[in-house]
């Protein structure tokens, strides 16, 4: 609704657009704030106060994000793994099994597919 409506959206319009109630939208809408997916706008009343506006962040950001978290997150399981095999891959009473499944010196790669 957010990315077809083409401009910024508050939550009541959007809860009137989807028919849900409110609070149902809000939390929707919150958790799609903090993941980064929806930006937030605060706009000021001329009388005092304000109110926040929502609209969807550019797919170009996302996928950016997306990409470098998941680099983060192949990089540490990469250090683990490796950290696995160095500590349990020279172990007289583990070494067969390990050995036998594949992760030896630099099989790790092979397991992940890498090679």
């Amino acid at each position: 609704m957010l990315k077809s409506s083409g401009k910024p959206l508050t939550v009541d319009e959007l809860a009137e657009a989807v028919e849900y109630d409110r609070s149902t939208v809000y939390r929707s809408v919150q958790r799609l704030f903090m993941t980064g997916f929806v930006e937030q706008e605060q706009r000021n009343y001329h009388e005092g106060g304000y109110y926040h506006v929502y609209s969807v962040v550019n797919t170009g950001e996302v996928s950016y994000h997306m990409y470098r978290t998941l680099n983060h997150w192949y990089t540490k399981m990469d250090q683990l793994i490796g950290d696995f095999v160095a500590t349990y891959d020279g172990r007289d009473s583990g070494s067969q099994e390990l050995n036998a499944g594949g992760l030896s010196e630099n099989s790790r790669y092979r397991y992940i597919g890498l090679v």
